[in-house]
């Protein structure tokens, strides 16, 4: 039951987003899937708080969708402290990868306005991204700015696989 609603609140905020959406930046670039490859980790420590990422992705197949003859990519993803601790305000996602190898979806996610996200999550969305197979793994590389350093990390999640909503 708790998957429908998210998947429910996820198609709902698609929905919403749909007319503020760029067209999906994917790119093919060797050097860059390199760097994001080997300079991200898995687990964030930051104030002495794990940190971790939750990603869902989804194409929406939903009859009477506003967009019938596309079926873009949705990606909601999640910057999690593990201690069940508030997310401090110094981070934030800035920017997200997709990887495909050797394709790469470059997106800057949008903040969630959902009440029901608890404190220990920091909850973004892209969408409109590119029309990638359902069933397919790919890796998500979240770029993550520390305002207070003024330093950027990069975290990963791998074979996070691509779901369709119907």
């Amino acid at each position: 039951m708790k998957t429908i609603l998210g998947k429910s609140l996820i198609v709902t905020i698609f929905v919403a987003l749909l007319s503020a959406c760029e067209k999906p930046s994917v790119i093919d670039d060797t050097e860059l899937l390199y760097r994001l490859m080997t300079n991200s980790v898995d687990t964030l420590v930051y104030n002495s708080s794990k940190h971790v990422i939750e990603a869902e992705l989804y194409r929406d197949f939903f009859p009477g969708s506003s967009i019938p003859t596309k079926r873009p990519l949705i990606a909601s993803v999640s910057l999690v402290n593990l201690d069940s601790v508030r997310i401090s305000t110094d981070l934030d996602i800035t920017k997200m990868y997709l990887i495909r190898d050797p394709l790469i979806w470059v997106s800057s996610p949008t903040s969630t306005n959902s009440q029901s996200i608890p404190e220990y999550k920091l909850s973004k969305l892209s969408n409109d991204g590119p029309e990638w197979d359902t069933d397919q793994l790919v890796d998500v590389v979240l770029e993550i700015r520390n305002s207070v350093k003024s330093e950027n990390y990069l975290m990963i999640v791998r074979d996070i696989t691509i779901e369709r909503i119907e």
